[in-house]
């Protein structure tokens, strides 16, 4: 029995490539956005009916391709991939439109980290929202399937966890670690920073609005003296400001496998983003005006209050703020 297909990388163009009933097929060079073609087209060439949740699922990955900002696609295409996976698992992959039902989504998100489970709900609901406004499907099934609640980190990092972080990466990883615990900025907003993005009369790196999911406008980092201390020794970099030992930029699957790594020197778990969650409590409790952690931040007043500050979470500070109001 011959092994089944499955995608490679071509060093020598640095692309992926599949064959597929005798026939070779470039994926890009994009390894995350190729095994998703990869199985869109193993899913189409089994024959999939129109009525199948994989092709109107397909369908709204290419319009918002086509018709939205980058990080929105990205963020449908995560979600839609591993549901897809799921799919494949239970051997339902050509399951129609109308027989996704409410207990099987409910089957799913029981495997799905909590904080995965929001954006899973998320993107399915998108999905036939969307094709019933084409005109594809009549109904959406399950509708009365409520989003969970977004889930809040609780992982603060102190001072001397990060601080072995640092003691166990390389100087590629330990420069992104050390760039956003003094910025506070997203992880994927840190491996987006370009050469071209650095305005140093200012100290500060400006991602235009077309590289993020904002609506306002550019997103501005402004730095400390350690970050941009960071930013004078990468700027030689051709393209992207940070990358890895292979010249690529860095991602969430690389991040990822650098933070598990750590996890076996730390005895926890910590993710890159409890970085940015831990520089904006300790914003806050150091005074600062919430106001300008907000701007500095890229994010608003009420996610602060909601996802961001940790600070009620230690004791002593707030038993030190009780006494100093004199309350």
């Amino acid at each position: 029995m011959s092994r089944p297909p499955k995608p490679w990388f071509r060093k020598d163009r640095q692309e992926w490539y599949v064959t597929l009933s005798g026939k070779r097929v470039r994926l890009g060079p994009d390894k995350e956005e190729a095994f998703r073609k990869f199985h869109a087209l193993k899913a189409r060439q089994i024959k999939l009916r129109e009525e199948c949740f994989v092709v109107l699922m397909n369908d709204l990955l290419e319009w918002t391709k086509k018709n939205r900002r980058a990080g929105t696609y990205r963020f449908y295409q995560e979600h839609a991939q591993q549901f897809l996976d799921w799919l494949k698992d239970e051997k339902k992959v050509d399951i129609e439109c109308d027989q996704l039902t409410p207990d099987l989504v409910e089957s799913y998100l029981e495997q799905c980290s909590v904080g995965r489970r929001n954006g899973a709900v998320q993107l399915l609901k998108r999905v036939y929202n969307w094709g019933i406004k084409r005109g594809r499907i009549k109904s959406n099934p399950i509708m009365a399937v409520e989003k969970p609640a977004q889930g809040r980190r609780k992982n603060y990092v102190t001072s001397a966890t990060f601080k072995k972080m640092i003691k166990n990466s390389d100087e590629l990883f330990s420069d992104l670690l050390t760039f956003c615990w003094n910025t506070g900025c997203r992880p994927q907003e840190a491996w987006k920073i370009k050469t071209a993005y650095i305005q140093e009369e200012f100290n500060r790196c400006v991602i235009p609005k077309s590289e993020t999911k904002r609506n306002k406008g550019d997103r501005v980092i402004y730095c400390n003296a350690a970050a941009w201390a960071i930013v004078v020794k990468l700027s030689g970099n051709s393209d992207f400001l940070f990358v890895n030992r292979n010249g690529k930029s860095w991602n969430k699957d690389n991040v990822s496998s650098r933070m598990e790594v750590l996890a076996k020197k730390l005895d926890k778990r910590y993710a890159l983003y409890d970085i940015r969650h831990t520089w904006i409590t300790n914003r806050v409790k150091e005074g600062m005006d919430i106001h300008m952690i907000a701007k500095l931040a890229g994010t608003s007043i009420a996610m602060i209050e909601r996802f961001y500050d940790q600070s009620d979470q230690d004791a002593l500070f707030m038993l030190s703020a009780v006494q100093e109001a004199g309350v």
